[in-house]
């Protein structure tokens, strides 16, 4: 049974008008008209078939002013969003608009009549009221707010209408429903409880199987009912979104789904929408309505901050239950468990079980550069139709835009250019130059700049349709104004044939550039061409090099920077040998030639704590990943054997942190990061660096950096808990530093290790994380508390690890966790325990090195320790730069870091187990040594312990010989008076809860053994190991004393 519409009435005008509908039409032709907007054109539409119950027609003044102040109109009915007709002053003039006047209401499309409306006042809005009371701010970032101002005339007209006819519509006309006619389909299949979807998006398997669950609790049917009307911009067209929806509606149980579409234009209100969108539905006949988190939310404002709460829709709604009369279904967000193959509510979610997203800004993402869609994302018919619509980049029409001088050789590059990409195929290629649009060469001398301007505004034109549909397009006409586009600049060739220049010279030509008017040089052009240093062959070649990858994210790579012929390299890679870094880098070096590159005059070096890099400043065209950088610097540095010809390292910090941007001190030497951030001030401000294993079969790359997206699979970090970046006072510079929770370090033993922080005022450590640092940096009572109760753990020096290290064998099995904002971050033992290092012990077999070393060179009083490699390859890195881009137009929150843990440590103890023991679990039989209160290993000399202990064995030995003698002395004492009576009980009478034991003589030969011998025996047995103890100490080494103690001790 379907719902009781809206005002208990539904206004169905054109049901009710059909008996007057041939008197109606006639008279719209003798009337004056409007031609509709196509806002207006669905807000009639809706007003007509009912949808928008009660009313009936645009809101005059009284219901406009209530529903703008408390959302009802004048007659107190629930209605939250202004319907409204609007004109401007000329409009009223011409038409002679006024109360009583009858106006016609005209299809955009086709100038066809399909209402009149009775005018019942003209008023002048305000227009800002409406902007704060409907969408919460006179804020421009708000599409509605912008549409307000830009769109919206000054007058508005109210007024009730009669319908002639509705818009007709040559898409998807079986799935277009009016409210009665759905009503009549509902009664049909006799569904009593509906609950309506709305959506303006694709949809994919977590919303199927949302809605699917808000059906079979609640024992009803689904409404697929999505809005076709006007979205917000840059949505999904609609034509995609509906081959979607049938797609998916046949992924329902049978009979349980139906599809309809809304021709509805959003607003994007939020909290009001979400009440005007329950409205709706239940004007639709549905009884239930499912309420999103942020629904008809249209994202941030102009401070970067939401426009609405995540809950104020749902809130609302709630607010106005009883008199909406419809269900509100909260949505639930849905998460992926691979575990089980199934999508279950957030709240389901077992605790630490794993789960599995993609962000609608990952899809986009993927979808624009062909990367694979899991299938528990989404379903193959619906990334079908997404691909069809949305082709990756490479499959894409793209436009080559030249630019230069009469005869500059502009028109030769670009008929050479179209040959080279006509042999590499897999698209048509078109040229658009003035010899194959015009017949005479004579004639654009003939037009005036303005006409010149117009004629590139259609050239512009027909390249992007030729674009759209697919092709390569390669214009090349004269571009003399500085406001075009120019993407390719040539020079002129001093032997112009047809004599244009000498025509001009003689006055036999006008307005010819470079002659009677300056050519205006584009601004930033991609490419400079000069013929007079270039052969057209050289050219083209580096031009049809950069083509096929612009854009281009392939898969992660081992090479640390990639260079093509027309610039620097279109990405870069984490490399498996990152050298430790002293200081935070954040300039850009490359070894070797760099074709374009042009000096500034300056200088800098790069100085790392393995290695440096020095060199002349240069400037040149970057492409990292997707992003393009014009005139970026970095160091040019000569090629020899610490730098290979076409490699380099490039920085990832801020301007703080570089070298290069000291030099300059201005924009100029601005970092590779500010410049992707400066010149594409859409790209989120984040980085983020997903560190592999060099050994790890499974994933055989070493790592991804990504800039302002997320590596798909991973796309759970934004949900992470949002660690504060502190300032580094100390230095001045700006390190990726966040705080670790009190009692943040378990060691292997499962205790927290106590440490203090050396930062002045603080309680908690201070963390530095670094991709540079192979070897974490830790306290030095970290890295004992770890390493030092280890049986065989020596604190020596070791080459390849220049300088002392920690060594241990490598089948040893160590767990230490790590943790921040509430969450652990457990260490894979093969990250705790290095090997392939190419370590030997004395006796020339294979050891291994603690990952977690003492913090020496790098220390400070702003930090207490650097995570590096060793902990990043157990921890997806996010770092959000907030407020420290330099030169950002972007409005940025404090900065932040984000950790996602990728150690499961069941997971991780079977790879050790497999790696470092081949496959035969015997780490239960593993025991850490005694803890012992001694001197930090590490922060004391190299010697030995032994050695330390030399000095002191003297008297050891003899302290212990002499408490041997007084113990042996005492024990026969004790014997003696044995003999001589009856053995007594320690207590006579037994307290209570001990059992009473019958008297016994004491004999030697006993069997049963006195307590009191078996304490002195043991004390004797242990004076005299402590003596043996001393004298192995004193001749062998450390790793054969704790051995010995480790049998005593089990002993």
């Amino acid at each position: 049974m379907a719902n009781t519409p809206h005002g208990s009435v539904l206004k169905d005008l054109v049901a009710r008008d059909e008996p007057i509908r041939q008197n109606l039409k006639e008279e719209a032709g003798k009337l004056p008209d409007i031609t509709l907007t196509e806002r207006q054109l669905c807000d009639l539409e809706l007003i007509m078939n009912g949808g928008f119950s009660p009313l009936e027609g645009f809101m005059n003044e009284k219901d406009y002013t209530n529903v703008i102040e408390s959302l009802r109109l004048a007659d107190g009915t629930l209605f939250p969003m202004p319907i409204t007709l609007d004109v401007s002053r000329e409009d009223i003039d011409r038409l002679s608009i006024a109360s009583g006047s009858r106006i016609a209401l005209l299809d955009p499309r086709d100038d066809q009549p399909l209402a009149i409306i009775t005018i019942e006042d003209v008023y002048r809005p305000d227009q800002v009221k409406e902007a704060i009371n409907v969408f919460g701010a006179d804020d421009p970032a708000h599409p509605s707010v912008s549409y307000l101002r830009r769109k919206v005339k000054e007058y508005y007209i109210g007024g009730k209408v009669q319908a002639i006819e509705p818009p007709v519509h040559f898409d998807y006309v079986a799935l277009r429903y009016t409210p009665s006619e759905l009503r009549a389909h509902f009664k049909k299949l006799a569904w009593r409880k509906v609950v309506a979807f709305q959506t303006r998006n694709p949809m994919h398997r977590a919303h199927r199987e949302l809605t699917v669950r808000a059906a079979r609790l609640r024992q009803a049917n689904v409404l697929i009912h999505p809005v076709v009307g006007l979205t917000k911009p840059g949505d999904v067209d609609h034509y995609t979104r509906v081959r979607v929806y049938e797609a998916i509606i046949a992924k329902y149980p049978k009979g349980m789904g139906h599809l309809a579409l809304l021709p509805l234009a959003m607003r994007m209100a939020g909290p009001r929408e979400a009440v005007w969108h329950a409205i709706i539905r239940k004007n639709f006949g549905a009884t239930h309505f499912i309420v999103g988190r942020d629904h008809a939310g249209p994202g941030k404002n102009s401070q970067g901050k939401d426009f609405y709460g995540p809950y104020d829709a749902q809130d609302l709604v709630m607010k106005y239950h009883d008199e909406l009369q419809i269900e509100m279904v909260p949505f639930q967000q849905m998460k992926y468990l691979p575990s089980t193959d199934e999508y279950v509510p957030v709240d389901e979610v077992p605790k630490g079980e794993e789960t599995l997203d993609i962000s609608g800004t990952e899809l986009r993402k993927r979808l624009k550069t062909g990367g694979p869609i899991p299938d528990w994302f989404s379903y193959e018919a619906v990334v079908k139709t997404l691909r069809e619509s949305y082709p990756p980049r490479l499959k894409q029409g793209f436009v080559v835009f030249l630019t230069g001088l009469h005869n500059s050789g502009k028109d030769t590059i670009a008929k050479a250019l179209q040959v080279v990409l006509n042999e590499q195929g897999g698209r048509s290629v078109s040229v658009l130059s003035g010899d194959n649009i015009r017949s005479d060469l004579d004639t654009p001398f003939s037009y005036t700049p303005e006409e010149r301007t117009k004629n590139l505004e259609r050239i512009a034109f027909v390249t992007a349709e030729l674009a759209r549909a697919g092709a390569a397009v390669i214009a090349a006409p004269i571009a003399p104004e500085p406001s075009r586009p120019g993407r390719r600049e040539g020079h002129c060739n001093p032997h112009c044939r047809r004599n244009v220049y000498s025509r001009a010279r003689k006055g036999e030509l006008k307005h010819v550039p470079g002659v009677n008017e300056e050519y205006e040089t584009p601004e930033r052009p991609d490419l400079t061409a000069d013929l007079t240093t270039q052969s057209v062959p050289e050219i083209v070649h580096t031009e049809a090099v950069r083509m096929p990858v612009i854009g281009r994210r392939g898969p992660r790579t081992q090479e640390k920077l990639e260079r093509v012929a027309a610039g620097l390299g279109r990405r870069a890679s984490m490399s498996g040998d990152l050298k430790d870094q002293g200081d935070v880098s954040s300039d850009l070096w490359v070894a070797g030639n760099v074709p374009g590159a042009k000096s500034t005059g300056k200088t800098a070096s790069v100085t790392y704590a393995i290695g440096d890099a020095s060199g002349t400043i240069m400037t040149a065209a970057m492409d990292f990943d997707e992003y393009s950088v014009q005139n970026q610097a970095f160091i040019s540095v000569g090629v020899d054997n610490a730098h290979p010809a076409n490699t380099g390292v490039i920085g990832l910090g801020p301007n703080s942190a570089s070298n290069i941007y000291e030099q300059f001190n201005s924009d100029a030497g601005d970092t590779p990061l500010n410049r992707i951030f400066e010149q594409n001030t859409s790209t989120p401000n984040f980085l983020s660096v997903l560190l592999g294993r060099s050994d790890d079969t499974s994933n055989p790359y070493p790592g991804d950096i990504t800039v302002g997206e997320v590596v798909p699979g991973y796309e759970n970090i934004t949900s992470q808990p949002k660690l504060p970046i502190l300032r580094d006072e100390d230095s001045g510079a700006q390190h990726w530093q966040t705080l670790l929770d009190k009692d943040g370090i378990i060691g292997p033993d499962g205790e927290a290790i106590p440490v203090q922080s050396v930062v002045q005022g603080l309680d908690q450590l201070v963390v530095v994380f670094d991709t540079g640092f192979s070897l974490p940096q830790v306290p030095s009572t970290v890295s004992d508390a770890i390493y030092s109760r280890v049986p065989g753990a020596n604190w020596t020096s070791v080459p390849a690890a220049s300088g002392n290290v920690w060594t241990l064998p490598c089948d040893v099995e160590l767990n230490v966790t790590f943790k921040f904002g509430g969450l652990s971050y457990p260490v894979n033992p093969l990250d705790t325990n290095l090997g392939a290092l190419n370590v030997k012990g004395s006796d020339g077999t294979e050891i291994c090195v603690g990952a977690f070393q003492p913090i020496t060179t790098a220390s400070s009083s702003s930090f207490d320790m650097i995570l590096g490699m060793a902990f990043l390859r157990n921890a997806y890195l996010l770092v959000d730069l907030g407020d420290y881009v330099h030169g950002s137009m972007a409005s940025t929150a404090s900065p932040y870091i984000q950790l996602l843990s990728l150690a499961n440590q069941a997971q991780a103890h079977k790879e050790f187990v497999d790696a470092r023991l081949g496959g035969v679990d015997n780490t239960s039989a593993f025991h850490l040594l005694p803890a012992m209160n001694t001197t930090n290993w590490a922060t004391s000399s190299n010697e030995s312990t032994s050695q330390k202990l030399k000095p002191y064995l003297p008297y050891i030995i003899a302290g212990s010989v002499a408490a041997a003698i007084l113990l042996i002395v005492a024990a026969s004492a004790c014997l003696g008076s044995r003999k001589r009576g009856t053995y007594q009980r320690l207590h006579e009478p037994a307290p209570a809860g001990l059992p009473r034991e019958p008297a016994a003589s004491f004999s030697p030969l006993s069997t049963t053994a006195p307590s009191l011998l078996n304490s002195l025996d043991a004390l004797l047995h242990l004076l005299l190991s402590c003596l043996i103890a001393c004298i192995v100490w004193a001749s062998t080494d450390t790793d054969t004393y704790l051995n010995y103690c480790s049998i005593v001790h089990s002993a």
